[in-house]
């Protein structure tokens, strides 16, 4: 008992507990010292873990060599082998460039205000951003994008024109430039040097670049098709094609040579097809957004699975691998542009980006799906995200501290806060209205229509957000792309644009709708929604040519009630500025009016079409020679003919045919499509410009 008690009393007492404090949160540029101070810990030994790094000491000091989102471990050990840790963040990025980069949006800042493009209001919103407070101002026939620097904003519209905007005082004046006819500015991002702004002109396939924002002339030079979104950073001018030629998508880069653009190459995505994932060809880009430090910029828009099809590889489209939101990156040193791509599930087009100030974060914005996705910029994983943003969510800009992202619903009419301080809550602060004080312009059943086309959130319209009627008819116009929809009784199908058509009857090139309303059994079949329309009203009304569908659904009505709204088709820029034909063009009208062309048997003036009903379901459908065994059907039954398509509007619904084999007009003019053959070259090309100057 004695010695038992004398070895109890000589054991010593136990080791203070461990302690592990691995200090606050650090943010350090690659290359910087990066102290992770861990002086509050008690402990007998201490070890730091972070990336692939191990460091003793309490307190140490390393560098990091590459940026990233990082968590630095402080395991501390007492004498009795006791351990216990606690963890730092640690963000890892490179220097922003001053002046930071710009780009094309239709949400743009400066000091204290938001401007947001309203483009069927023909307006710019203008909001407060500590009070919420919005001013409207009238700039010109749907503004497109915006450009903002302290109290001057510029924005392009449709109506060939630019518009800056100038406070003076409490009232806002504006100054337009006018654009070649047709040329529809969109683009606009102000250089970040200084006032100029270039611009993209869609129509004319040019960048117009001004020596300043106001008093200036513009200098044009061409670029290529289809401009749209830009970017400014340095000597770096980047410019999307918003709809790609089949073979890959393409940026325009204007930096790289003084004599020519070269096209920087986004290859098709390889697959496989699966329920998370598809192929597919990036296109419909949107905008292209370089990130703060310009190393890196991104590209977004739509990903279209054009190579599957039951004649194309045997495989059936489906509303899951038809279409889904993508996102490029391009390194801005090497112009590589085989960089990680990430994965959007259940996401139908992605519209807008914009990159936290120190470019670690980056937020996507998805129209139909009404979402924003929160990615790692430098490992494109997904870490957070917004759902049920609003309608048309199309603009972001992030706060220069980091913490609030705003986004812009156009078709919801708001513009929507969220503190975004952690990327992986979902924290909204506030939604202001958007609608001037003269209401809203198109109208409850307009509004309401217009809504559904670009819903894919919707399960009456389809269950997994990957597609909406704007994927394919983007704007009311065509996407430009060739689709195999043999599974529904069709063929290859070129896309056909509806503006300026107001959805009239018949519909579709084998002419297999009669009433826009018609589009239910798409909703139901390809799209796989549930249907706007009450089922035993669709079953008494499945036949096309029977029952009409008008009136049997409200929801219905409206998205058929704003198809036929689509009556302005796009201005030609193959005319004379004041809308009058050039003389080619007048030299070709003559030609094509002649009885030995032949052109009016089919393409009967003013609407350059001989569309009609013979009888209930049968149409005047005509073969002049175009049909091959790729056609397909007409409702599951033999196709005999084309429904002749109106050339109004031709020189900006390229490819031509009702497959798309025809890139350009003169490939189109096949034999029996009227009698060319006796045409020189030269009377070829005025016939060509005539035909692209149709409105």
């Amino acid at each position: 008992m004695i010695f038992l008690l004398l070895a109890l009393a000589c054991k010593p007492d136990p080791a203070p507990a461990p302690v592990a404090d691995a200090g606050a949160d650090l943010t350090v540029t690659v290359g910087q010292l990066l102290d992770l101070n861990g002086s509050s810990s008690i402990g007998e030994s201490f070890v730091w873990r972070v990336g692939d790094q191990t460091l003793d000491g309490m307190s140490v000091t390393t560098t990091i060599d590459a940026p990233g989102h990082l968590t630095a471990y402080l395991t501390v050990t007492n004498t009795d082998g006791e351990t216990a840790q606690d963890t730092a963040r640690v963000t890892v990025h490179y220097p922003p460039l001053q002046p930071a980069p710009t780009h094309s949006t239709p949400l743009a800042h400066s000091p204290g205000r938001l401007f947001a493009v309203l483009p069927d209001f023909d307006m710019v919103a203008v909001v407060d951003v500590a009070t919420g407070q919005v001013e409207h101002v009238d700039v010109c026939g749907q503004p497109r994008t915006v450009g903002a620097r302290d109290n001057i904003f510029v924005t392009a519209c449709t109506e060939d024109a630019l518009v800056a905007g100038y406070i003076d005082g409490a009232s806002w004046s504006t100054e337009v430039f006018d654009m070649p006819r047709g040329s529809r500015p969109f683009g606009v991002a102000l250089q970040p040097d200084g006032l100029g702004a270039f611009v993209t002109l869609s129509g004319t396939g040019q960048v117009a670049e001004p020596g300043g924002i106001s008093g200036q002339a513009f200098d044009r030079f061409s670029v290529g098709p289809d401009v749209r979104g830009i970017a400014l950073s340095g000597g770096k001018r980047l410019v999307t094609r918003w709809r790609s030629p089949d073979e890959s998508g393409r940026v325009y880069n204007l930096a790289q040579s003084a004599d020519s653009v070269p096209e920087l190459e986004l290859a098709k995505a390889a697959g496989p097809d699966s329920d998370t994932d598809a192929r597919g060809l990036p296109s419909l880009l949107e905008q292209v957004v370089i990130r703060p430090d310009g190393h890196v910029a991104v590209v977004v828009g739509l990903k279209s699975n054009i190579d599957r099809g039951l004649m194309r590889d045997g495989l059936a489209l489906t509303h899951e691998t038809l279409s889904r939101s993508v996102l490029r990156q391009i390194d801005l040193v090497s112009y590589s542009t085989d960089l990680p791509e990430p994965i959007f599930d259940n996401r139908d087009h992605a519209t807008a980006a914009a990159f936290s100030p120190l470019g670690d974060w980056l937020y996507v914005a998805h129209r139909g799906a009404q979402a924003i996705d929160i990615l790692d910029s430098y490992t494109m994983a997904r870490v957070g995200g917004l759902l049920n943003v609003g309608e048309g969510v199309d603009g972001l800009w992030v706060s220069a501290d980091g913490n609030t992202l705003w986004v812009l619903a156009s078709l919801a009419r708001e513009l929507v806060a969220y503190d975004v301080s952690d990327p992986t809550l979902d924290v909204e602060l506030q939604r202001i209205d958007l609608v001037p004080p003269s209401g809203e312009v198109l109208g409850a059943q307009l509004l309401h229509g217009k809504q559904l086309f670009y819903a894919a959130v919707d399960p009456r319209i389809t269950p997994h957000q990957y597609i909406s009627c704007g994927t394919c008819h983007p704007e009311g116009v065509t996407d430009r792309r060739t689709w195999d929809f043999t599974d529904r009784g069709e063929g290859l199908r070129n896309t056909i644009m509806l503006a300026g058509r107001q959805g009239v009857s018949p519909l579709h090139w084998s002419a297999n709708m009669d009433e826009v309303q018609d589009f239910e059994k798409d909703i139901r079949l390809a799209m796989a929604g549930h249907g706007l329309m009450d089922d035993a009203d669709f079953e008494a009304t499945v036949d096309p040519f029977g029952t009409p569908k008008a009136g049997l659904s409200a929801d219905l009505d409206a998205l058929a009630a704003y198809v036929q709204s689509l009556d302005v088709f796009p201005v030609s820029p193959y005319r004379n500025p004041d809308g009058s034909l050039t003389a080619d063009g007048l030299a070709g009208q003559a030609i094509f009016e002649s009885s030995e062309a032949g052109c009016t048997g089919c393409h009967v003036p003013p609407e350059y079409t001989d569309s009609a009903w013979i009888d209930v379901g049968v149409a005047n459908l005509h073969d002049v020679g175009t049909l091959l065994p790729t056609s397909g059907e007409r409702l599951h039954g033999e196709l005999t003919g084309i429904d002749t398509p109106s050339l109004r509007g031709l020189h900006a619904s390229a490819p031509y045919l009702h497959d798309g084999r025809a890139p350009t007009v003169l490939d189109a003019l096949v034999p029996g499509m009227g009698d060319v053959s006796h045409l020189s070259a030269t009377e070829l090309t005025q016939l060509e410009t005539f035909l692209l100057s149709i409105e």
